[in-house]
């Protein structure tokens, strides 16, 4: 059904609707009010331009122009002939895409796939449920590339980590930085499992590198250092030294009159000491 057919048995509903109402009426005015809110109404309900962008397009880096490309016209189409005319909700709002975007969701699509398919994420390597028995144990740890003996999966407390192996909390400054890695950025082969806080223990985050002195060795030290210096500056407090200081010697006999001194009467001589 065309937007033009649909509007035009709009019209002709309205027209009829109103020509019922009018005759229910009577002259009291009532009918020229209603068919004045439907005209209003089919004005403003005419096939428009809305925004139809998805929530992930919306963010700011997203471009203006593919945005519009995302621009649908919808075209209100009634749902039982019927029903009246002046409510929104008896109309089926029907949207239609441009072309160029249709094609380009397929593109777009076709190379997600394709990308997945080449970089091996598949529906046989995402996390399963918690495995109960040992057949499936063995098989979650061969899917994760671990050997039985070290595959242990996360506690079932309800998290949703599934059949995901408990890996070692040990950061990429661990691993040797001159073995040949598939991925030398982030020290890893390919098809090795990854932490579940992987983003934590990149090479600028934390560090869990062995320090060459142990925690106690380091401990010692320390408090031994602190407990020193304290009793050292007690022993300070206690018992002063200070270096001999000889009085300071100013010109003018020692500032005589500017003392106070009697300009009648000779300064006591100044003793000048020689080093």
């Amino acid at each position: 059904m065309s937007s033009t057919h649909c509007f035009q048995t709009l019209r002709q509903g309205k027209k009829r609707s109103s020509d019922s109402k009018n005759s229910r009426d009577g002259a009291n005015g009532k009918d020229d009010k209603y068919c004045c809110s439907v005209e209003k109404l089919l004005d403003e309900f005419a096939p428009t331009k809305i925004r139809s962008v998805p929530m992930s397009h919306s963010s700011p880096w997203f471009n203006a122009e593919l945005r519009g490309l995302k621009t649908a016209a919808v075209t209100p189409i009634l749902k039982k002939t019927n029903l009246d005319l002046a409510y929104l909700s008896n109309y089926h709002p029907i949207s239609n895409l441009p072309f160029v975007s249709k094609i380009m969701e397929k593109a777009v699509a076709a190379q997600l796939q394709s990308f997945l398919a080449a970089s091996g994420v598949s529906q046989d390597v995402l996390p399963g449920p918690y495995p109960r028995t040992a057949e499936e144990r063995s098989a979650a740890a061969k899917k994760y590339n671990l050997r039985l003996e070290d595959y242990k999966p996360h506690p079932d407390d309800g998290h949703g980590y599934g059949d995901y192996p408990v890996l070692p909390n040990s950061s990429q400054h661990e691993r040797d930085p001159w073995y040949q890695w598939d991925h030398p950025d982030l020290r890893r082969n390919w098809g090795e499992p990854i932490h579940f806080d992987f983003d934590m223990y990149i090479r600028n985050r934390v560090d869990t590198s062995p320090s060459p002195v142990s925690w106690s060795t380091m401990c010692r030290r320390f408090f031994g250092f602190f407990t020193f210096m304290m009793v050292m500056f007690g022993l300070g407090e206690m018992f002063p030294a200070y270096q001999p200081v000889a009085p300071k010697q100013y010109p003018y006999n020692n500032l005589y009159l500017e003392h106070g001194g009697d300009p009648e009467k000779k300064s006591e001589p100044v003793k000048h000491y020689e080093i």
